[in-house]
């Protein structure tokens, strides 16, 4: 495994992914970064999937949705990644860090057609014992890999990666609850007890 001409991203990234992020690293560091983060997100948008008034409206919200989703991801968790990787002494570039986003998608897409298959063969029941351990394990490997590839694009340990991944999900986390605040703050309405809305009006 330690000759370049061996290593296939695609299938020696489940069991070599440092080794597979390296030769990704240095060889073609930008290629299918955009598809694979893209794609990596309309798995989630799927999972979470609305209905909407016709099946080409539903399709157009999904790809929508995805696109946003994945690039937000690519760049926006990327640069938040790199910034607090820069904490730990992390050394790898903004492009490394988007790179590692990028391929570690290739799980979070095989298991989805997993997840598929499963649910196709024991029925969705989220109760069913081997539909609910096998997506634990194939989650918990997804983000093995992710953590593995952040390491090595930044050039530190595992642990820290983990750090720095579970800070970036706190920054985030915190960013959304603030916007939340501020939107209920400037918001005309303001919601009485019981669910009704309370309008101050003088008679």
């Amino acid at each position: 495994m330690s000759e370049p001409e061996k290593i296939s991203p695609w299938s020696t990234i489940w069991l070599h992914p440092k080794l597979t992020m390296r030769h990704i690293l240095d060889n073609f560091p930008t290629r299918y970064n955009h598809l694979l983060v893209i794609g990596g997100a309309f798995t989630h948008v799927i999972a979470y999937s609305i209905s909407w008034y016709s099946w080409w409206l539903t399709v157009v919200v999904w790809v929508c949705l995805s696109i946003f989703s994945g690039l937000f991801t690519l760049y926006i968790g990327g640069g938040l990644l790199k910034w607090t990787g820069s904490w730990l002494k992390g050394q790898g570039s903004y492009q490394d860090v988007r790179s590692a986003i990028a391929w570690s998608q290739i799980p979070v897409l095989a298991f989805f057609i997993v997840e598929v298959i499963i649910l196709l063969i024991v029925g969705g029941d989220g109760g069913n014992l081997f539909y609910t351990s096998v997506l634990f394990l194939l989650s918990l490997w997804t983000a093995i890999v992710f953590l593995c590839c952040l390491a090595e694009a930044q050039k530190f340990s595992f642990l820290k990666a983990l750090i720095s991944s579970i800070i970036t999900g706190v920054i985030i986390v915190a960013a959304i609850v603030i916007l939340m605040l501020l939107i209920s703050a400037f918001s005309p309405d303001v919601a009485a007890p019981g669910g009704a809305v309370q309008t101050t009006e003088q008679t």
